[in-house]
């Protein structure tokens, strides 16, 4: 008895899920984007001393670019609950392109260079609400939701001095959660098989990364790991909105000498990387 009634539940829920799943679709999205802003906040810079006539150069270029330029695969399952309106869940990676910068400091004919390469990766998850025009042929989407993201940065600092030393810093920016907006325009048209469809959609995306910490992970000189000669305050880094910076004057040369804590993390200001950006996506869209 309790195997047919076990039996007579699983086919009344197996029902109620198979008429629930005729509104759900699912969609698999490869695509490009690129930065909202091309003004990064990078720049490449370069200063030179001429001991000859007694001028200084200073030289700012930006860097155009950003973190948001990539490569980018999305997922995404909906519901639809009428031919105007679904609601979707959309999980997405994207592996952002390498930008460099460059700091050169020129001092009468020889060289020190610093060349900092940033590498990014997001993962993010978009609940959005979808307004379609509700047409047969070609139909229209539009959709808005919040992007929750989980991103990384990874950064190669390069030195190369001037007598020939070569020092490399590889750190990694973290944080727990960055938060933004995101508004998607699609169009879409069916294919032969009443239960698949083609689409292609634009996306603009702001979201704005602030890490929380950083975290000097390998420290090479010469090519030879070195990072076990680094203190708490030189491997780590915190960054906050506010925080003090402590002097003490150095009596011989009258310079000031910044005090801390070299068995703590360093503190520094809060720094911004954009992440907003501009997709472009083909994809197909399976009705279940």
């Amino acid at each position: 008895m309790k195997k047919v009634i076990l039996l007579i539940s699983f086919l009344i829920a197996f029902s109620q899920i198979n008429s629930y799943a005729q509104g759900i679709y699912l969609k698999i999205t490869p695509g490009y984007s690129t930065p909202t802003n091309m003004r990064s906040g990078f720049e490449n810079y370069s200063i030179r001393y001429s001991y000859a006539i007694s001028y200084v150069i200073e030289e700012h270029e930006n860097i155009n670019g950003g973190f948001g330029k990539g490569i980018n695969i999305n997922g995404t399952i909906g519901y639809s609950k009428n031919k105007n309106l679904s609601f979707e869940l959309e999980s997405a990676f994207m592996r952002g392109l390498k930008f460099e910068t460059t700091s050169r400091y020129i001092y009468y004919g020889s060289e020190d260079k610093f060349t900092s390469s940033y590498e990014a990766q997001l993962i993010s998850f978009t609940p959005t609400m979808v307004l379609s025009t509700g047409q047969d042929k070609i139909n229209a989407y539009m959709s808005n939701g919040l992007i929750l993201g989980f991103p990384s940065v990874k950064r190669e600092l390069v030195y190369n001095g001037y007598d020939g030393r070569e020092e490399q810093l590889n750190i990694k920016y973290s944080t727990n959660l960055a938060k933004g907006l995101a508004t998607k325009i699609r169009l879409e048209s069916q294919l032969k098989n009443e239960r698949i469809f083609f689409f292609a959609e634009i996306s603009f995306t702001y979201l704005m990364y602030s890490p929380e910490k950083s975290e000097v992970t390998e420290y090479l000189i010469y090519g030879y790991d070195s990072t076990s000669v680094l203190n708490t305050s030189e491997k780590y880094t915190e960054y906050s909105d506010n925080f003090s910076v402590n002097y003490t004057i150095d009596e011989d040369t009258n310079q000031l000498i910044e005090s801390y804590d070299r068995s703590k993390p360093y503190r520094a200001a809060r720094i911004d990387m954009p992440f907003g950006n501009i997709r472009f996506n083909l994809g197909f869209k399976f009705k279940i």
